[in-house]
Parts: C-alpha cells; structure tokens; sequence
C-alpha cells in the first residue's frame, strides 16, 4: 500500500501563495528530493509574468517520528533551506526578515575555488583539493579561480566550449602570474554562458574538467529521512511569490 500523500493551495494571489502538505508512511519509504511546489504551475503576476521562486514567510509544522528536509530544487544542486525535526510541532516566522532566501538563491553570488595542480597519472588541477573534479557553475554568477599557490607555475587555467571547443573568453579575466600572489582567473556566467571545460593552456585539456552550467528551477523539494511505520507530518506554509531570478 502507497504511501498517503497529498499537497494543496489552501489560497493565492500575485504576492503570496499558502500551501498545505500532508504525509503518512505505509511502506513506500522516505520520500528523496520529491517536489512539492512546482512554480510554473502558480498564477503569473498582472504583467502576466510567470513565479520564477519563493521566500518561505511562515511554516506551521506537526512532525511525528521523522525528519523532514525543505530543498531548493537547483537542477544538479539541492540546498537546504529548512529543516524540520522529528517528533516536533511549532511556528517558525520569517516575515519580519522579508522571508528566507529564495529558492533562485542557491549559493553566495561569488566563489572561489583554490587551485592546486597535483600529480595524478600527470598533471591535473584540484579544486580545493580535490582532483580535477566535475563542476557546477550556476548562471548569473561570480567564480573566482586563485592560482596563487606556487604549484601552479606554468599552469595558465582557462575556459573551452566544452572539451575539443574554442577557447572561451566572455566574462573571463585574468590577472597576475600563475604561482605567484594575487595570481586568478575570474568567470561571471550570464543566462546565455554555455557549457564549459576547465584546462591548461600550457598542457591542455588533461588537467581539467567539465564545468556544466545549471539554473535554479525555483521549486520547493520535501526529503524524509528516518521515516517508519505511521510517522507523518503535516505543514502549513506561506509564501512570497518572485517573479525574476534573485
């Protein structure tokens, strides 16, 4: 027998919507990244413009036996934005701070990654310390990629459209002497930045990977961990309605 499951608009408007969820476990199992506010399905404002994300301004919570994990649906990246402990009921209020980031607000507008360069069967870029690994980078970004670490001497890194593509140089800046001080290189992705690959132009593609461009879906995830026999929850949540990325 399935799991009892349901998720409803108790009401909505341009500003806000309310929204009602309800769970008890029969033996489905926990529920992983299920999405629960998909906001392509909200009312557009007067402008006819779609809900691209949500503040979640106030959440009414009975949760019995388990613990639930609120998510940020980011594509390949799902943050936490609440979470809710087992065996637990209550009010939290976020209107007075205008709400919690929004669910387009996945990470700090700028990163920086600290490069390395390592030897791994030859050559190969870590990313803070870890080697040559598959990136995210989240459109309308600031990635900051500091080589000031002296083994990267002679390891220029920079940007391909994809692995065997053109060199890519929009929104990429350099500055100093790889192994030296101060030395970086600086990429601010936009909506129209492709996918792209990470190398060293002295050395080539080896030392590098791919660096996938995602873009924050804006809808509300629900993760159960810990769920067993008759646990459930039930949650009231108010939220505001956006109508741009943040």
């Amino acid at each position: 027998m399935a799991d009892i499951v349901s998720s409803k608009i108790l009401s909505e408007n341009v500003r806000e919507v309310v929204y009602q969820f309800n769970y008890q476990y029969v033996d489905t199992g926990n529920e992983s990244a299920v999405t629960k506010i998909d906001v392509s399905e909200l009312q557009p404002n007067s402008d006819g413009d779609p809900c691209t994300g949500l503040k979640i301004l106030e959440t009414d919570f009975n949760v019995a036996g388990m613990q639930i994990k609120v998510l940020k649906d980011g594509d390949t990246q799902d943050p936490i934005m609440l979470n809710l402990t087992e065996d637990q009921s209550g009010r939290f209020d976020f209107s007075d701070v205008g709400g919690l980031p929004s669910t387009t607000e996945l990470t700090e507008a700028t990163r920086t990654y600290a490069v390395t360069v390592v030897n791994s069967g030859g050559n190969k870029f870590a990313l803070g310390g870890v080697t040559a690994p598959a990136i995210n980078l989240l459109k309308n970004h600031t990635y900051i990629f500091d080589q000031s670490d002296n083994t990267n001497g002679n390891h220029p890194i920079a940007f391909k459209e994809g692995a065997g593509g053109n060199a890519y140089t929009t929104g990429v800046t350099s500055t100093g002497v790889p192994g030296q001080a101060g030395a970086k290189t600086t990429i601010v992705t936009t909506a129209d930045t492709p996918d792209l690959y990470y190398y060293c132009t002295v050395h080539g593609e080896g030392m590098g990977n791919t660096a996938t461009l995602v873009n924050p879906t804006g809808d509300v995830l629900f993760t159960t961990v810990g769920a067993g026999a008759n646990d459930s929850y039930q949650i009231v949540m108010r939220l505001k309605k956006n109508y741009k990325v943040q």
